[in-house]
């Protein structure tokens, strides 16, 4: 219960950490949930519980071309959407860098299908990318923006399904 709600219109979320956030009413992860109305001085009860999904995780070690820890790398998730004219798009759903071993970690991921990216993508000076600016003894090596399971061509690239709950291992050079 809210006390001293002013007269309006709103929706109810929940978050957690290493759960999705989720709306009253939702019926999808991408979706919004259900408008709520309150007039003055009322009581507003909901009648169904909110269920909450837990995220997934992905993690796993880079290597190069000979065999050695990646480090610096960026890593994304991208999510496949379709703007109004149905034209597909990519958007990042996370990122990380490799550490010094090459691992890296992205976590609380919403359950779908992803693409699983690392390297040095078009844009941004190397070492500017997702996951912050390198350590100053680091030199920011730029890596070929490669998708899993190894490849620059993404017809061949694996899509990466994330179910809730999960913690997916996923190494590659």
């Amino acid at each position: 219960m809210v006390p001293d709600l002013d007269e309006g219109t709103y929706r109810v979320a929940v978050t957690l950490n290493g759960y999705v956030k989720q709306e009253y009413g939702q019926r999808s992860f991408t979706g919004q949930g259900t408008t709520l109305t309150v007039g003055k001085a009322e009581a507003l009860v909901l009648k169904d519980p909110i269920r909450m999904t837990r995220a997934g995780n992905i993690s796993g070690r880079l290597t190069d071309n000979n065999g050695q820890a990646a480090s610096g790398v960026p890593v994304q998730v991208l999510r496949v959407t379709y703007n109004p004219q149905g034209i597909r798009l990519f958007q990042s759903a996370g990122t990380a860098r490799s550490n010094d071993r090459g691992e890296y970690r992205l976590y609380w991921l919403t359950p779908g299908r992803y693409y699983l990216t690392a390297g040095t993508a078009p844009g941004p000076a190397p070492g500017q990318g997702p996951g912050g600016t390198p350590s100053p003894n680091e030199t920011p090596d730029p890596f070929v923006f490669t998708y899993y399971p190894g490849t620059t061509d993404l017809s061949r690239a694996s899509v990466v399904e994330v179910k809730a709950g999960a913690d997916i291992p996923m190494d590659f050079v």
